[in-house]
């Protein structure tokens, strides 16, 4: 990340309340302190989906994190032992590497992010130069004795500690083994796809079920499986599976955001589900906007959010606020694309087609391979009588992605429109390949070839 943009999370972390000002939002929290605090003007930048859990700065991370106080007592610390041992490795000559090095280290941390390495690095030098500038001055170092030939007891005391300590390496080795090989189911999934994806993420979530990435990837693995198996012919259809598969999604989306209530992705997860099964759930719509209210409160400048609120506004049939949301999606984001779409969308329940069509169109100027643009404005030019320039869209998205039935199938329509029954009846053979035994497509079939 940026050091600007560090920083600016940093303050504002520091500075939105007293207990942030003295000790920050906790170790380790720097992902949370981003998604809050993030200045809009991230948004412009071509990494706007990315969600950093370090600063570019370690020492702006540790202000975010730990707070004013922590970082002055850091910055103390390092100050003072980096201070005497340059004061008397200056009178014996020795360990001025160590200092050296330590000071570099301390000034890179101004610049840098504190991964693993360099972390064991600095108080490994830290810790060095003591003793190589502070064990030569008998002033700070004095030799005592202490002997236990008097203390019997302290030998079943040493033993105590040692088996305590013996039974926590073995703890650390099993919780280590067990945590390994849930990486390895976890690393395994996202390299297939279908019931034996929802298999190794099962097994990942049972070795590591404090984990809540897996628990998020699972439950959309769920809901993936519940949604393929909606799209099946009724006759085929298993509503007693999708029911299961979308209580075990909302089951695991719920279970993440309790873990870890602060994290975005878990409320964005489960706004996800809720959003997908609203057909088939009752109550999904509340819950729904519960997930995006309480998103929003985590990351208050992502315009994502802004345009799934607007979405859940308008299948409540709220034209209003769908419309607010979507605005409120651009100005945080001003060339959005979904939202600017969604807007267009809200302009054509209105018959208001002309500037609805012309929305699209400037969005097409600027992001030329955005297929779901091209879609909705063949389907505008279509619903306009514009058959022609219709057609011209659909084969964009076509050459962009050839699998997408929808833009295949209203190319079928299009070409019927005109008469040209020979292209028409080539797309629908097209769309009944992708979606096997669809009734729609195999009636418009039958009715081309006139049966």
């Amino acid at each position: 990340m940026s050091q600007p943009i560090s920083w600016q999370v940093a303050v504002k972390s520091a500075t939105d309340n007293v207990k942030n000002g003295f000790i920050g939002s906790g170790p380790g929290t720097f992902y949370y302190d981003f998604s809050k605090y993030k200045p809009q003007s991230f948004n412009q930048n071509w990494m706007w989906q990315i969600r950093f859990d370090r600063a570019g700065s370690h020492f702006a991370e540790l202000l975010g994190t730990v707070g004013f106080l922590g970082l002055f007592v850091y910055i103390v610390l390092a100050a003072i032992i980096l201070f005497i041992s340059w004061f008397l490795a200056s009178k014996e000559f020795s360990g001025i590497h160590f200092i050296m090095t330590l000071a570099a280290l301390i000034v890179g941390q101004l610049v840098y992010y504190q991964n693993t390495s360099l972390f064991f690095v600095f108080w490994l030098i830290l810790g060095l130069s003591v003793v190589s500038g502070w064990i030569k001055s008998p002033a700070l170092m004095r030799e005592s004795k202490i002997s236990f030939k008097n203390f019997p007891e302290l030998s079943l005391l040493l033993m105590t500690v040692v088996i305590i300590f013996g039974s926590a390496i073995l703890a650390l080795y099993f919780y280590g083994a067990k945590y390994y090989l849930a990486d390895m189911n976890y690393s395994k999934a996202l390299t297939i796809l279908g019931e034996p994806r929802v298999k190794n993420l099962e097994k990942a979530v049972n070795q590591n079920p404090g984990f809540t990435s897996y628990r998020t990837a699972l439950a959309k693995a769920y809901l993936i499986e519940a949604l393929n198996e909606i799209q099946k012919p009724q006759t085929e259809r298993d509503s007693a599976k999708i029911q299961l598969l979308v209580s075990k999604a909302i089951e695991q989306g719920k279970a993440a955001a309790a873990l870890q209530p602060n994290q975005v992705a878990n409320w964005e997860t489960l706004g996800i589900i809720y959003r997908e099964i609203g057909g088939i759930a009752v109550g999904a719509g509340e819950w729904w906007l519960k997930s995006l209210e309480k998103a929003l409160v985590l990351e208050p400048t992502n315009p994502v959010l802004y345009t799934e609120l607007g979405r859940l506004y308008l299948a409540a049939g709220n034209k209003e606020k769908a419309g607010e949301s979507f605005n409120k999606a651009l100005e945080k984001k001003s060339d959005y694309a979904a939202a600017t779409i969604q807007l267009a969308l809200l302009l054509e329940r209105d018959n208001i087609l002309d500037e609805a069509m012309a929305k699209i169109e400037n969005l097409i100027k600027d992001d030329p391979y955005n297929v779901e643009a091209r879609f909705q404005l063949g389907r505008l030019y279509f619903n306009n009588n514009r058959a022609d320039e219709a057609i011209e869209q659909f084969q964009a998205v076509t050459i962009l992605i050839p699998n997408h039935s929808n833009a295949r199938y209203s190319l079928g329509v299009a070409y019927a429109s005109q008469g040209k029954t020979e292209l028409a009846i080539q797309e629908f053979e097209k769309v009944l390949k992708l979606n096997p035994g669809n009734p729609d497509v195999i009636k418009k079939l039958k009715e081309l070839n006139g049966e």
